[in-house]
């Protein structure tokens, strides 16, 4: 709410380069695998491969990328996210420690 009171064009710009996809999630077995039923939401939005390069409202959608991952506890898709949604990410896996352990020995 404090983000849409600041601007609150910001997260109306839906389209096909920007968007929230919100689906259903069942258990899994793997090692770094969802624990239980839930929800994910994916936010999609343009960023240039040019650091320089601006996006339109880019520090909305980041605020609520780092809201859904500190705050909520939210887990990061190991291939979408810059390297601030991997900072404590293993401690959210209960067998995160026997994925290292499998890596190490396949690396």
């Amino acid at each position: 709410k404090t983000l849409v009171k600041i601007e609150p064009k910001a997260l109306c710009g839906l389209n096909f380069y920007n968007g929230v996809l919100i689906r259903y999630v069942q258990p899994s077995f793997a090692y770094l695998g969802i624990e239980f039923e839930g929800m994910e939401f994916e936010f999609t939005y343009y960023r240039s491969r040019d650091p320089l390069m601006p996006r339109m409202y880019e520090d909305f959608f980041e605020e609520i990328e780092q809201i859904g991952l500190f705050k909520y506890g939210g887990l990061p898709h190991w291939g979408k996210n810059r390297n601030v949604a991997f900072i404590n990410a293993t401690e959210k896996y209960k067998d995160a420690a026997l994925f290292l352990k499998m890596k190490q020995m396949f690396d």
